[in-house]
């Protein structure tokens, strides 16, 4: 997963449990959403996706359309997941309950998968969403 945000002073990115371990701040879902919309990254099946798009219309679009719709239940579950891990690890912190400063806790592995989930949902439905707007000639095999 290529992220172009910078390593903060941790020298990690939000992606790594590593980064929340030292400090680094929760990014806020338009921050993720507009990483992922701004590299070339594809999501984790990009296969899958130029096997949808090598189908003939209507077969593609549909496809399209019944993944988008199961990306977007997805990122709601994401969504409403990385909500709880960000408040937990704000508690974590603000109460100062971390074991000793260099203890990579569940939150951390959780909080940076989650990240790494979204990041992956906006990327697949950016690209699905560009892939929709090139109708594909109905005649094309």
């Amino acid at each position: 997963m290529s992220i172009s945000l910078p390593p903060n002073e941790t020298g990690y990115c939000p992606s790594h449990p590593w980064y929340y371990v030292l400090g680094g701040k929760v990014l806020s879902l338009k921050q993720i959403r507009f990483e992922a919309e701004h590299n070339n990254y594809r999501g984790y099946m990009p296969d899958r996706l130029d096997e949808i798009d090598a189908k003939s219309e209507p077969k593609r679009s549909q496809s399209l359309r019944q993944l988008r719709s199961k990306i977007r239940e997805d990122l709601k579950r994401d969504v409403s997941r990385y909500k709880e891990l960000a408040n937990q690890l704000r508690r974590n912190r603000h109460q100062g309950s971390t074991k000793t400063g260099n203890a990579c806790e569940a939150v951390h592995t959780a909080i940076s998968l989650k990240h790494n989930h979204l990041y992956n949902d906006f990327a697949i439905l950016r690209e699905i969403e560009t892939m929709l707007t090139k109708q594909r000639d109905l005649f094309d095999l």
